[in-house]
């Protein structure tokens, strides 16, 4: 028994934090206009309200460069680390948003929004006014540009990109178990991670506006391994010996971050990690009705949960690298989706579709008014036309003699007949009464009938 607990315990410690190698920090290229000094707890959020995730709890005393404000937000730069995988990670930095009245700025933020108010995560970058043309350049071609050298060449066309919000998910929460020398270990991965803008999943800049954009995840992995399933598989140990408790590690985060720079639009195969918080429970019970054996411990750790996200088919999938209890990888399913990141499009094209609506619904009575129309004033001229035939009708005539026309007299309805012009019933000339049969008398016999037997 004493083994089996070893055993255990010795299994739960393995599966502690990975740690991560060192990597260069990136730093966005662009100056700073102000810096910034947080005056009391808040939060950095990825977008300018409280609906977007946040990304980091701060407090008093932290600073930050401050690259653009409106009225009420400001967007600054933040240092974090991100791991890549089973392959080492490093500092990272990407622009976030805080209120403006919870961040005091050196020099002090003057007039309601900056030049660059209107970008940032979730914006469009690098989106630049077209240039009106000269009034030479005019003459030319809307197709063609003018040279130095007098010649025009062809106007290079760019198409215009539709810029989403990318999700990739699993489907709920997701199960595995797996069987390792007579236990059954439950594993159990849940993940929600949004980006904010871009063309393509990638987070890499040529997909995000110029933005290196990482991701904003919340998620939870569990391992649950209860004593009485060890127990039930122990063959004829099982008839004397019960057990309750066991190991159970979790992990969850609510605010990591994590970067696809996968430098293609479609990712086939990329490592990310999950930094979570995790807690471990080892509370493993065996008794054979007289001696028990108990062993009890608690730990709490930081938990850096390595992910892949696999092209898998048509699909996707989520591989938790070197997280399977007894070696290898666990596999879950994994569900990539985006959405248009102008919040009010659907909005939008919903009142866009009521206008057709509309327009159809108005032409369309409109239509059957003039239908019915145009069949009332058929009917009334069918009407007039044979009302007018009927009264240029000639009265009936017949040919005479010498070929001319004589009219017929009008037909005469003859007079109903009075009580007198009216046959009288027939009767009977006499008053003789009808012939009677004759029968013969009671005990008379004729001549010709049989006699009775």
């Amino acid at each position: 028994m004493k083994k089996l607990l070893a055993m255990l315990v010795i299994l739960a410690l393995t599966l502690g934090g990975m740690p991560a190698a060192a990597a260069p920090s990136a730093r966005p290229d662009s100056d700073p206009i102000s810096h910034g000094t947080i005056n009391k707890v808040t939060y950095l959020r990825w977008g300018k309200s409280e609906a977007f995730p946040t990304l980091a709890l701060v407090g008093p005393g932290q600073e930050f460069d401050v690259y653009e404000y409106d009225r009420n937000w400001v967007m600054v730069l933040y240092d974090t680390w991100v791991s890549q995988g089973m392959s080492g990670g490093g500092a990272q930095s990407f622009y976030c948003y805080v209120k403006r009245a919870d961040i005091t700025c050196d020099p002090a933020l003057e007039g309601d929004e900056s030049a660059k108010a209107d970008t940032g995560p979730g914006k469009r970058k690098g989106k630049k006014p077209r240039p009106k043309p000269s009034a030479a350049a005019s003459q030319a071609p809307a197709s063609e540009a003018p040279t130095a050298e007098g010649t025009t060449e062809p106007q290079p066309t760019v198409e215009e990109q539709e810029e989403y919000d990318w999700i990739i998910r699993t489907p709920g929460m997701c199960n595995v178990t797996v069987h390792v020398e007579n236990m059954d270990f439950t594993c159990s991965f849940a993940l929600m991670a949004q980006k904010a803008g871009g063309t393509a999943p990638s987070s890499d800049p040529t997909y995000n506006r110029g933005m290196h954009t990482p991701y904003a995840a919340t998620a939870s992995y569990g391992m649950v391994a209860p004593m009485q399933s060890l127990i039930e598989n122990m063959g004829e140990a099982s008839k004397y010996l019960v057990g309750s408790g066991g190991v159970e590690i979790t992990g969850s985060t609510a605010g990591s971050t994590f970067f696809l720079d996968t430098g293609a639009s479609d990712p086939a195969l990329v490592n990310f990690t999950l930094n979570m918080q995790g807690t471990g429970t080892l509370n493993p019970t065996i008794t054979d009705g007289n001696l028990t054996g108990h062993f009890e411990s608690t730990f709490n750790m930081p938990l850096k949960l390595p992910v892949q996200l696999k092209k898998s088919g048509s699909g996707y999938q989520f591989i938790l690298v070197g997280m399977k209890p007894g070696g290898g990888d666990l596999k879950f399913p994994a569900v990539l989706e985006k959405a248009f990141a102008d919040p009010d499009r659907w909005d939008k094209e919903a009142q866009k579709e009521d206008k057709r609506r509309e327009e159809a619904e108005r032409l369309r009575k409109e239509l059957l008014e003039k239908i019915k129309k145009q069949m009332q004033d058929e009917y009334n001229k069918q009407q007039d036309a044979s009302r007018d035939e009927s009264q240029k009708t000639d009265p009936m005539t017949a040919e005479g003699e010498d070929g001319e026309d004589i009219e017929l007299a009008p037909l005469v309805t003859p007079a109903p007949l009075t009580d007198d012009d009216k046959l009288a019933t027939l009767a009977p000339e006499d008053d003789n009464p009808p012939i009677v049969p004759l029968v013969p008398s009671p005990g008379e016999n004729a001549d010709g009938f049989p006699a009775g037997k």
